[in-house]
């Protein structure tokens, strides 16, 4: 891990904070200070997404010379630990400050329970498709590897609807369709990954060039000089 800047230490700084805004928000929230757990949720959730991208791009800016260096087991430990473990922890995360959105906008604004499901299942549902949509179609180079951000929002979903499930509630019935909506996507998303991983694999030695080998080269150097 200190041949090449994979995992960074201004990741570990910023992973540090997060940790404190985690820890921040359990004590803000036993002390029922809602709004104000929601900043630091919020916080805690956009600290962790800032490490896995730091963390993604150093793979993406490396991986090739990893693997020509015969690191190819390296490589699938960062992604399966690494970059799978912070996106688990940052979907948690996101799955919360819904929860607490929730909470807020029922009992600070004084706006129906019902109200307030939907209004933060449908934000939920357009984060899902977003991510669905930047995977798939837009970093699949970056996100191809990702996966435990389906299955935190799969058990996050079941979760709700074993202990909520009312077939008379409108946000119960939501909760539902994104449940089978998210299995649908994460059945396509695992086609997708096994067929582009046969079809078009990453770091393979076609596509190792000079320019990510200088890149990794700069930034293997500006590591070494910090310690």
């Amino acid at each position: 891990y200190t041949a090449f800047p994979v995992v960074p230490p201004i990741l570990y700084v910023v992973y540090s904070f997060s940790l404190a805004c985690n820890i921040s928000w359990l004590l803000i929230w036993d002390r029922e200070y809602m709004e104000v757990a929601l900043v630091f949720i919020n916080l805690m959730t956009c600290t962790l997404y800032i490490c896995l991208v730091v963390s993604l791009r150093r793979l993406n800016e490396c991986g090739h010379h990893m693997a020509r260096q015969g690191m190819t087991r390296e490589i699938w430990l960062i992604r399966i630990f690494v970059h799978n473990g912070i996106a688990m922890f940052a979907s948690w995360g996101t799955v919360a400050s819904i929860f607490n959105f929730a909470v807020v906008l029922t009992y600070r604004t004084g706006a129906k329970m019902t109200v307030g499901s939907i209004v933060s299942l449908t934000i939920f549902t357009m984060e899902v498709l977003a991510w669905w949509v930047f995977d798939i179609c837009i970093f699949d180079r970056l996100l191809r590897y990702l996966y435990s951000p389906y299955l935190v929002v799969l058990i996050a979903l079941t979760g709700i609807l074993r202990k909520n499930w009312d077939q008379n509630s409108s946000s119960a019935i939501y909760t539902a369709a994104l449940l089978a909506l998210t299995a649908i996507l994460t059945l396509i998303k695992t086609i997708v990954m096994i067929y582009r991983h046969k079809k078009y694999p990453i770091f393979s030695a076609k596509e190792y060039d000079e320019t990510s080998r200088e890149s990794c080269s700069y930034e293997r150097t500006a590591f070494n000089d910090l310690y």
